[in-house]
């Protein structure tokens, strides 16, 4: 990961996912300022994650064929643009559709970074995809606590300064890899297994108990993302209050992204996917105990962390099960998550409205005390085919 275009899209992830947790942010004062319900809040956060879920194998199919030089900055600045808009909105139909054009930018740009930075790494393939994740997930962590100062002082215009440094980025990446066509893509390709997948029996197993894992993660992070700053507001506190309760969920994610992918190229994926989930069934209940109290912030950080751990080493899962298109198996884990997160955000809605908040988040726990269930099936290490020798 010593290379500069590495680099640079773990920089893109981080902007990408800093200005993709605005949202969440403004979300209480467009509560407010367009009369929604929190069903409605659900339903918006959920076309954004499930836009980019359905949006991210497909181009990430693309990205394999035609390389990511181009598709890639384009997804940061459309993304960026989009959120940036969000300032300007008027009605529940406009903010759908500048959240449908971000979930198209995050669609593009991340099975084509996580691509990339797959291909860099040689060895500690754990710990690289691990660096790319704390790269957006520090971004997702950092941007509730700065947005909400930010909100506080500037209102939703803050969103239209996001723009800048999603186009910068992009012009960055454009500059460094001028020249370099799909060289990189190819050589990867051509030193790729023969086979499409491995050839294991275990395999079909293996994708239906990952497919379930990434399911029931993905609806418990996605309702927590959206509906803890919603749960403090609601009970009183400030805005500072939920953006550090909301950071350091997402700071426990980030930071469990790259331990994960550690832990992974040590001991195996399977053995840190089921302790992760496990982990996070009593943290995800204790969410909502006393809200702003140490101990609950305690608990958010900790459940952060529980439920992130598995993320790395799913990825790389996919990624073994489709060695010649890392762009679409990308694709297709980060889609599975993302569309998961949409779910539980409208899910969580719904039972908010009818339950109360809190006991919406608390029913959560289920997600993640199903997916350790799912995860025992999962296979050890699948047997690869010999990989071809460069000619």
């Amino acid at each position: 990961m010593k290379n500069r275009p590495t680099i640079t899209v773990v920089i893109g992830h981080f902007v990408l996912d800093y200005t993709g947790q605005i949202p969440a942010m403004m979300y209480p004062i467009l509560l407010v300022s367009l009369g929604l319900t929190y069903t409605q809040v659900g339903v918006a956060a959920g076309i954004y994650m499930a836009g980019s879920g359905i949006a991210q194998p497909i181009l990430g199919y693309v990205g394999d064929r035609i390389g990511p030089r181009y598709l890639l900055p384009l997804g940061l600045v459309i993304h960026g643009v989009a959120i940036g808009l969000l300032a300007r909105v008027e009605n529940f139909p406009s903010l759908l559709v500048f959240l449908a054009l971000a979930a198209l930018g995050s669609g593009m740009f991340h099975p084509l970074a996580a691509g990339i930075v797959s291909r860099s790494a040689q060895r500690r393939k754990g710990m690289a995809m691990g660096s790319f994740f704390i790269g957006g997930n520090a971004g997702f962590a950092l941007s509730p606590i700065v947005s909400a100062v930010a909100l506080k002082a500037m209102g939703l215009d803050y969103a239209l300064l996001l723009i800048a440094p999603a186009v910068l980025t992009a012009a960055i990446y454009l500059l460094i890899t001028r020249g370099s066509g799909r060289t990189a893509e190819a050589q990867a390709r051509a030193t790729a297994p023969a086979a499409t997948v491995p050839r294991d029996p275990r395999l079909l197993r293996g994708v239906v108990a990952l497919v379930l894992v990434m399911l029931l993660r993905g609806l418990a992070f996605g309702g927590l993302i959206v509906f803890i700053p919603l749960l403090y507001r609601g009970t009183g506190l400030s805005a500072a209050s939920s953006g550090l309760a909301l950071s350091l969920f997402l700071g426990g994610v980030a930071l469990a992204t790259f331990v994960g992918g550690v832990l992974a190229d040590r001991f195996g994926k399977k053995p840190v996917v089921v302790i992760g989930l496990a982990l996070a069934v009593p943290f995800v209940l204790l969410v909502t105990a006393q809200p702003g109290s140490f101990l609950t912030l305690a608990t958010t950080f900790a459940a952060g962390f529980a439920i992130g751990s598995s993320q790395t080493p799913t990825v790389m899962a996919v990624q073994e099960y489709m060695p010649r298109l890392i762009g679409a198996a990308s694709g297709l884990a980060l889609g599975f998550t993302f569309g998961s997160n949409a779910a539980g955000q409208a899910l969580t809605g719904v039972l908010g409205d009818s339950l109360g908040l809190g006991p919406a988040i608390s029913w959560l726990a289920v997600a993640p005390a199903l997916g350790v269930i799912a995860a025992l099936f999962l296979p050890g290490r699948l047997r690869l085919p010999a990989r071809r020798r460069p000619a």
